[in-house]
C-alpha cells in the first residue's frame, strides 16, 4: 500500500506549546516530540497500538510506501510513541517484573504538525487533503524562557523507594557479581512514586522550562501521561539506513561559579571510573549495531565528549553504522533494546542480575520514545529525566552504572542528583 501525504507550509515557526494546547490538548491520545533545536512534531489520533505485541502489530504497517513532497525533515508519517523497558521480553531478554503501564504505546501519525525551528516554517502533514488546522491565532515560536527551581536533595532522597542503606547494599551486591565475572557493568536504578497533584501536561510545561533537553517529549495515552526531558539519543536512522546512537555515561552537577562549573565538567574527562563506564557501553553498542549493520561500517567518530545542560554535565559518545539492506528499523530496535546505557554489559546476563536486584518494574523509564517513519527513518531517545503519570500517581526513575571501583555513597548521591533534575519542578521537592 502507498500512503500519499498532503502538505501545507506557512512561512513562520509557531509556538509548539500553544499549538499543542489549542489543537490537541483535549485529545485522548496525543504526542509532542519537543525538539526546539531541530524539528518538533505534534499530533493526535484514535488509531493506536498498545501492549506487548507492539512489534508484531507495527511491522506490517511500517511496510507501507509513502509519497510526499520534498521536505526538510525525515519523519513522513508512521507512528509516534514508546517502548517501555519491559518490552525487552520481545527482544530476547528475561523479564522479572510486570509494568503498571502498558509495555508499549504508539499513535498513528496520519495527520500532524512539523515545526522547523531552524528553517522557521511550519508544515501540516496529512493523508487527508482537507485537513487544514487553523494556525492563524497561534503565536510565533520564541526561545524557551529558562526557569530555575532549586531542588531540595533531602526531600528527594527521602522519597526514593530504595533508601540509602539498602541501595548501597545493592551496589555491593552488584560488585560481588562483577568480582565473580558475571558482568562488567550493571545499571542499577531507583524510583520515586508519589501521588500526582497535577496533570502530566501541566508538569511538562514547567519541566521544559526548568530542564530543556534535545530529546524531550510529552505523550498522552488516555490516563497515562509521559513528561520527558531526556538529553540522550537511543537510535537515529535516516532514510538511507544510516544509524547513530549516542550513549551517555558520566554525570556531574553544574557548579555555583564559572570556575567550579569548569572543574566539575573537566572531572568527567579525568575520572577513570567514568571512562570505564563509558567505554564498556560504547563497546556494547558497537556489538549491538554489528548485529544489523554491514560488516566494517560501525565506527565511533566521537568518544567521551562532554556536553553541558542546565542542570548537569554529561559524557557522551557517538557510534554510527550502515544497516544491512534487508534490516528494517524494527530489526535495529530489537537488536539494541534496551539501550546499553540503561543495562550494562554483557547485556543478557546483566539484565537477569538487574531483575534479581531491583524490586519493581521500570515501566516506561529506561525505554525509548520517538517516531518510526514510513520511509524507514526513526528518531528514538532513551527515557531518562522523565515523569510518568498513571492511576493517580507520578513515577520518576533514576539510576547509575556500577563498576568495580564504584563508591556506594557516591552512587546513591548520583541517583539523588538525577532524580532531582526532574522532581525539582514539583513544589514538594524544591526549596
Amino acid at each position: 500500500m502507498t500512503v500519499r501525504l498532503h502538505v501545507r507550509r506557512i512561512d513562520r515557526a509557531i509556538d509548539p506549546e500553544a499549538a499543542f494546547e489549542r489543537l490537541f490538548g483535549d485529545a485522548e491520545n496525543a504526542f509532542w516530540l519537543d525538539r526546539t533545536s531541530a524539528v518538533s512534531y505534534l499530533g493526535a489520533s484514535d488509531d493506536v497500538i498498545i501492549g506487548p505485541h507492539a512489534f508484531d502489530e507495527l511491522a506490517p504497517r511500517l511496510r507501507d510506501s509513502v509519497e510526499s513532497p520534498e521536505l526538510p525533515f525525515d519523519f513522513l508519517g508512521g507512528f509516534v510513541g514508546y517502548f517501555g523497558y519491559e518490552m525487552k521480553a520481545a527482544c530476547g531478554s528475561p523479564v522479572g517484573h510486570r509494568s503498571w503501564v502498558p509495555d508499549a504505546g504508539w499513535i498513528c501519525a496520519d495527520r500532524y504538525l512539523a515545526i522547523d525551528h531552524i528553517g522557521r516554517a511550519t508544515y501540516s502533514v496529512s493523508v487527508d487533503p482537507d485537513w487544514a488546522p487553523d494556525l492563524a491565532e497561534i503565536p510565533d515560536d520564541q526561545p524557551v524562557a529558562y526557569e530555575t527551581a532549586v531542588p531540595d536533595l533531602h526531600k528527594v532522597e527521602a522519597a526514593l523507594s530504595v533508601g540509602r542503606t539498602d541501595y548501597m547494599e545493592d551496589v555491593r551486591r552488584c560488585q560481588a557479581q562483577l568480582q565473580a565475572g558475571e558482568s562488567y557493568e550493571i545499571c542499577l536504578t531507583n524510583h520515586v512514586v508519589v501521588d500526582a497533584i497535577e496533570s502530566g501536561f501541566a508538569f511538562y510545561r514547567r519541566l521544559r522550562r526548568s530542564n530543556p533537553a534535545p530529546e524531550a517529549a510529552y505523550l498522552r495515552f488516555g490516563t497515562v501521561e509521559v513528561a520527558c526531558s531526556s538529553p540522550e539519543r537511543f537510535l537515529r536512522i535516516d532514510p538511507g539506513h544510516r544509524v547513530e546512537t549516542r550513549p551517555i555515561k558520566g554525570t556531574a552537577r553544574r557548579g555555583a561559579t564559572p570556575e567550579e562549573d569548569a572543574a566539575l565538567r573537566d572531572s568527567l574527562l579525568s575520572d577513570p571510573k567514568i571512562a570505564a563506564e563509558n567505554l564498556i557501553i560504547v563497546d556494547l553498542l558497537r556489538n549491538d549495531l554489528g548485529r544489523v549493520c554491514l560488516p566494517g561500517s560501525v565506527k565511533v567518530p566521537e568518544l567521551m565528549v562532554t556536553e553541558t545542560y542546565p542542570t548537569v554535565h554529561q559524557l557522551v559518545s557517538t557510534i554510527r553504522g550502515q544497516l544491512r539492506p534487508e534490516a528494517t528499523v524494527l530489526d535495529c530496535v530489537r537488536a539494541c533494546f534496551p539501550g546499553g546505557s540503561m543495562t550494562g554489559a554483557p547485556k543478557i546476563r546483566t539484565l537477569e542480575i538487574i531483575d534479581e536486584l531491583e524490586p519493581m518494574a521500570r515501566g516506561i523509564y529506561s525505554g525509548t520514545i520517538g517516531y518510526l517513519s514510513l520511509n524507514g527513518a526513526a528518531d528514538l531517545n532513551v527515557v531518562i529525566r522523565t515523569a510518568v503519570f498513571a492511576d493517580g500517581q507520578m513515577h520518576v526513575g533514576a539510576g547509575g552504572a556500577i563498576v568495580l571501583d564504584s563508591d556506594p555513597h557516591a552512587e546513591f548521591d548520583e541517583v539523588v542528583l538525577k532524580a532531582a533534575a526532574t522532581l525539582r519542578v514539583d513544589s514538594r521537592f524544591n526549596q
